[in-house]
């Protein structure tokens, strides 16, 4: 997405006043020169796409604003009934949707003058009452597709100055992507296709988990050993230690000409909102927001040990991601997260669904290596792969208390050639269907054998003597094909 023009808000297009005026203005005025570059007309309806999360933090700007605002002559009365009631309309308008259409119509006036007008949608939002007067930017950009869209900036620097901007010093070829499907689909796989090629310096990879804390993701003050060498000595120091997140910030704007990466697995199993506390704000990418950093954080990207500079711009007016960093993750759909995301942090990424593969080719055309996977029950058994997860995961679909999240992915099981031996198939997969899967579900499940009651995990060892015949009877079950050597 590239930013075509900006325009900071006047007297005219604002509700807010920082004065008492006696203005009855209902539009937004434009410039010629504005107009040239978003390739307006006059008298045709223009749609503009806009972004939940940008308009409620207009409302919450507007809200918190320090000074008096007025309307026309009278200070306007800002209070939480007030900040209630539009972020109802907001939600109202925008549906559980993060992003929608915003139709308004366009005139144009003696003079070259050109406005935006009628820009009260029918549930009653108006996009210019979250305006103020000097302190409210308008963003036009346009994203690859050449779909129009309009933000809100905002700044409690007031400016006079109307700027047009064509380009802007953000890569918006930068991803912020959560991968998400159920094991096995290929998730990590995927984004190991994108950074597997770049030198070790251009990534960090890191791993959630319930334990992975704030510190474990930006860094604290530890106990270091370092040699005195006056005393001759090594001694312990207590130093700012950085981990994953603050060591790629640094790397990545200390070389703004090369593309950084921060891998994130299983996102999902840790506290999103603990591990990223207040630098949550930061994945807004594209706004000038900026997150006041620790005392500690700041002194170490200040130092010698970060930009040794209290001056760049990677801290001096606070951290804000540089333009070269995407942030990459993976989601397993299936596992029962502690830390459940909020709407607002899963707001901030796109997502893609890695879905479940049965053909012999992949989407790029690439040929399915899963499709050719055998399960050796026996010296002269075996049965596909394929056939298995594809039935099974009917029978998992089909049941409400389970859906789609616990099915089995192409990849559950990953063999050294394309043979999957009987120990790791009962040890993996009926391990997993059991403990995960069918273990509380009475209907329906594939260990409701028939003429056997009460089959647990436990029956299927050992392994050599009785997983092979039971597991025989859940794929007459399941109608998949059982091949014998004399078969192929």
């Amino acid at each position: 997405m590239k930013l075509v023009v900006s325009k900071i808000a006047k007297l005219q297009d604002s509700f807010f006043k920082l004065k008492p005026n006696g203005s009855h203005e209902a539009s937004i005025f434009l410039d010629s020169d504005i107009v040239k570059k978003i390739d307006l007309e006059a008298g045709v309806k223009l749609v503009l796409k806009i972004d939940f999360d940008n308009i409620y933090k207009g409302l919450c700007f507007a809200y918190s604003f320090p000074k008096d605002l007025y309307k026309e002559k009278e200070i306007y009365n800002r209070d939480f009934k007030w900040f209630s009631e539009k972020s109802k309309l907001i939600e109202k308008l925008f549906n559980n949707s993060t992003t929608i259409d915003y139709s308004i119509e366009t005139k144009l006036q003696s003079g070259n003058r050109f406005y935006l007008i009628k820009l009260k949608t029918k549930v009653g939002f108006n996009i210019r009452d979250l305006i103020i007067e000097n302190y409210t930017k308008l963003l036009f950009k346009r994203d690859d597709d050449g779909n129009n869209w309009l933000f809100l900036d905002y700044s409690l620097e007031s400016t006079e100055d109307t700027e047009s901007i064509e380009d802007t010093d953000i890569d918006y070829s930068i991803q912020q992507k959560i991968f998400y499907g159920a094991p096995g689909t290929g998730k990590s796989y995927k984004v190991d296709g994108i950074v597997k090629e770049l030198d070790e310096k251009y990534k960090e990879r890191i791993t959630f988990h319930p334990e992975f804390d704030y510190a474990s993701f930006v860094g604290c003050y530890k106990p270091i050993s370092e040699y005195n060498e006056d005393k001759r000595e090594y001694e312990i120091q207590y130093k700012f230690v950085a981990q994953s997140f603050t060591k790629i910030y640094k790397r990545a704007w200390l070389d703004l000409d090369n593309h950084y990466y921060l891998v994130i697995e299983e996102i999902n199993r840790g506290n999103c909102a603990e591990i990223f506390g207040d630098i949550f704000q930061l994945l807004d990418r594209g706004s000038n927001y900026t997150v006041s950093p620790s005392k500690e954080l700041k002194e170490y990207l200040e130092g010698k040990d970060g930009f040794n500079n209290k001056n760049h711009k990677g801290i001096i007016n606070g951290l804000k991601l540089p333009p070269n960093i995407s942030i990459l993750a993976t989601m397993n759909t299936s596992d029962q997260s502690l830390f459940p995301m909020d709407s607002a942090f899963k707001r901030r990424w796109d997502w893609e669904y890695i879905p479940i593969n049965y053909d012999e080719k992949n989407a790029d055309g690439k040929d399915n290596i899963s499709h050719n996977y055998k399960v050796k029950l026996s010296d002269d058994k075996t049965f596909k792969w394929i056939d298995f997860i594809k039935n099974v995961n009917s029978r998992i679909e089909a049941n409400k208390n389970l859906g789609m999240d616990k099915c089995i992915g192409n990849y559950f099981i990953k063999p050294k050639k394309t043979e999957i031996s009987l120990d790791e198939f009962v040890n993996k997969a009926i391990f997993y269907l059991w403990s995960d899967v069918f273990k509380d579900e009475e209907d329906n499940s594939i260990f409701n054998i028939k003429d056997k009651e009460n089959v647990t995990y436990g029956n299927f060892f050992p392994i050599n003597d009785k997983a092979s015949k039971l597991i025989e009877l859940i794929l007459e079950e399941l109608e998949v094909k059982v091949t014998e050597k004399s078969e192929e």
